[in-house]
């Protein structure tokens, strides 16, 4: 049987995206050129994830998005 080892708690995932929103910002700083692509199913929550997180740190900007499922 096997068994079931936690990877990333709630705090750990938090601060992941958290940091990668900051990297996204310094690589990206007006996203001109970019959009986020999310693949489904759980890649499209976390597209989300990282858009509604980059409009709170940013306020009024505006990236491209979307979902595939492949």
């Amino acid at each position: 049987m096997l068994e079931e080892k936690e990877v990333l708690n709630k705090e750990s995932i938090v601060v992941i995206v958290e940091r990668l929103c900051h990297q996204l910002i310094e690589a990206h700083t007006n996203f001109e050129n970019t959009v986020l692509i999310g693949v489904q199913p759980r890649g499209a929550y976390l597209n989300n994830r990282i858009i509604k997180k980059l409009n709170l740190i940013v306020p009024n900007i505006n990236i491209a998005s979307g979902n595939v499922d492949i």
